[in-house]
């Protein structure tokens, strides 16, 4: 296992920054995960963990756990969202599928 030190970028002032993970323990059967909503000075708006069923990759786990931060973001009220999650992989499939959606929404405007 490889230890990273990251430091926090705080988003625009405008927006939230929303941090999500996922922890697999597959001895006991279960995912746990983490959300965590900040403002631009770094101050906790909002923070929820959540329980769910055993999942059997770490990219499942984190699309899980930004699934779940979404919901509870906007369930709690807030909008304009940076998400912040450590999958490389899930990052880059959000920011592919939003590009598809996006591109889907101009065609059928125009």
């Amino acid at each position: 296992m490889q230890n990273r030190r990251t430091n926090w970028e705080p988003p625009p002032e405008s927006a939230f920054k929303l941090n999500f993970n996922a922890t697999i323990f597959f001895e006991l059967n279960r995912t746990d995960i983490g959300v965590i909503i900040r403002n631009y000075k770094g101050k906790v708006m909002a923070a929820m963990s959540a329980r769910g069923p055993t999942i059997h990759s770490s990219e499942e786990g984190e699309l899980l756990a930004c699934r779940k931060a979404v919901e509870f973001a906007i369930d709690a009220g807030f909008s304009r969202l940076v998400l912040e999650g450590d999958n490389v992989n899930v990052i880059k499939a959000i920011i592919l599928r939003s590009q598809h959606i996006f591109a889907g929404e101009c065609r059928g405007r125009y």
